[in-house]
């Protein structure tokens, strides 16, 4: 398996709307994505403008088919900084459970 992690910080004050325009589009366009195992958006907790979304493939060529797709169009780029960074991950996965609860 692979993760992908992306980083960014948005615009100041522009969180729940990049938060709700991710879930209407990329999560919910991206449910039935082929050997996508789960995705996640995650806001840091001491700068609100800040987050991650991770997504767990099957294999690194499936998220690179996923980067190439037209699907890949529904990144909401214009909500982020220039400072978006993407840094793939491998995983096993015994390591990762998209199933498993938080830590809390």
């Amino acid at each position: 398996m692979i993760m992908r992690i992306t980083w960014g910080k948005l615009r100041p004050g522009s969180w729940n709307q990049f938060e709700s325009t991710y879930n209407a589009t990329v999560a919910a366009k991206g449910r039935n994505i082929k050997r996508l195992r789960g995705r996640w958006l995650l806001q840091d907790t001491h700068d609100k403008d800040t987050g991650v979304a991770i997504s767990l493939w099957e294999s690194a060529a499936d998220m690179q088919a996923y980067e190439q797709s037209d699907l890949k169009s529904l990144r909401l780029r214009s909500s982020l900084s220039l400072s978006e960074t993407t840094r793939p991950i491998g995983v096993t996965s015994n390591t990762c459970n998209s199933d498993a609860a938080p830590a809390s």
